[in-house]
């Protein structure tokens, strides 16, 4: 005999993934899983959904108790496999991984839906954390662009957003990049010969001396804290200006920051000079494992001496939050009329053993870059439950 037909059949099995723009979330996990299947089971039943043979066997019910099983296995295995290729991926890079959307789960509907179709949800606590609580606004910032990324574990998760695939000017945020060619293709013992050209940059950060002699790494001293021009300069020629430039677009297209380009290691204004936030927060994201130079950027003052030891230097770095905020791992300062206030900073977050990367394009002046960034900090704290 042909098996009797429920009257409400089931027509979606969902369960809670996250679907955005660009973006694909998957929250169920084995544990919750398991622990949802007396309820899942309980609700089935309720609206009548098993298909029941003739003689009593109920082979629905034998089905869904193994799809419960597979299905989440299934699921880990495609999660893995998005997470490895989430680098590359650009449907995962805009992810805001706050992973479980309380708001999106309140507008689920808990009743059978149109069509006699039933909605299944988990009622288990979500394991996924940070979440979002959608109880506290979203702030209201000048700058033209921000982000907020939290690193953990190798991955990358936006907590916060404005224009972030802008291309705009980024001033010395740049020379985060001239950081990192610089320790990766010179010695820091190496000594370069301070020109008249270093000198005549714009700027008068630093304050080097024609013909002294001076370390790579105290010229990084120098252009991270003070954000000098002339050891930007400096370093570049000490290595070939051209060479140097080439190696900061071949760094950023090996980054894939597919919204970038240098066209000189000091970030002046430039039609070729420009950035995002998203693609400056993964530069700083790769960056960290650098950890001289987030020891440079974490220095409020240095005092050195050229190689000779007649020119003696003492830098203060321009990064005003450093002894305000806590937890601060470094970050760097920019500013050009055209660029406006710009700013990147790096905090560890204890409430979950993750590093918070924040980046500021075009505020409206110098000081507002930094009262913005404090309160996009203050904000995250808030807005997510750790």
């Amino acid at each position: 005999m042909n098996p009797v037909r429920s009257p409400c059949p089931v027509r979606n099995l969902k369960f809670l993934t996250g679907l955005g723009r660009k973006n694909l979330t998957i929250f169920s996990t084995l544990d919750q899983w398991r622990h949802s299947k007396k309820q899942i089971m309980s609700e089935i039943r309720r609206n009548n959904c098993i298909r029941q043979t003739s003689n009593g066997v109920n082979l629905k019910n034998t089905f869904l108790i193994i799809l419960m099983f597979l299905v989440p296995v299934f699921l880990t295995g495609f999660l893995a496999v998005l997470e490895k290729r989430g680098g590359n991926n650009d449907s995962l890079k805009h992810q805001n991984e706050s992973a479980y959307d309380l708001k999106n789960l309140q507008d689920q509907p808990e009743s059978p839906a149109k069509n006699g179709g039933v909605w299944i949800l988990p009622y288990a606590s979500p394991v996924f954390k940070p979440w979002r609580d959608w109880s506290i606004e979203d702030p209201e910032i000048e700058a033209k662009s921000a982000i907020l990324m939290e690193i953990k574990d190798g991955s990358e998760r936006i907590l916060f957003q404005k224009n972030i695939e802008n291309r705009l000017p980024i001033a010395s945020l740049t020379k985060i990049m001239t950081a990192v060619i610089a320790i990766e293709n010179m010695p820091l013992e190496k000594i370069v010969k301070i020109s008249k050209e270093a000198i005549n940059q714009e700027g008068e950060a630093g304050k080097l001396v024609v013909d002294e002699e001076i370390l790579v790494k105290n010229l990084l001293y120098a252009m991270l804290l003070e954000s000098s021009n002339d050891a930007a300069f400096a370093l570049a020629s000490g290595f070939g200006w051209d060479s140097f430039i080439g190696l900061m677009n071949e760094k950023a297209k090996a980054l894939q920051l597919k919204n970038t380009n240098f066209a000189s290691p000091m970030g002046f204004d430039s039609p070729d000079n420009f950035s995002t936030s998203y693609d400056l927060a993964r530069l700083i994201n790769y960056s960290l494992k650098n950890q001289f130079l987030w020891q440079i950027l974490k220095t409020s003052s240095f005092e050195t001496a050229d190689v000779s030891g007649k020119f003696l230097h003492r830098w203060e770095n321009t990064n005003k939050l450093l002894n305000l905020l806590s937890n601060i791992v470094g970050g760097k300062t920019g500013f050009t009329n055209v660029a406006g206030g710009c700013i990147a900073l790096v905090i560890e977050n204890p409430k979950n053993n993750s590093k918070i990367i924040s980046v500021l394009l075009g505020s409206p002046d110098e000081n507002k870059r930094f009262e913005e960034t404090e309160k996009l900090i203050d904000w995250v704290y808030r807005a997510y439950q750790w």
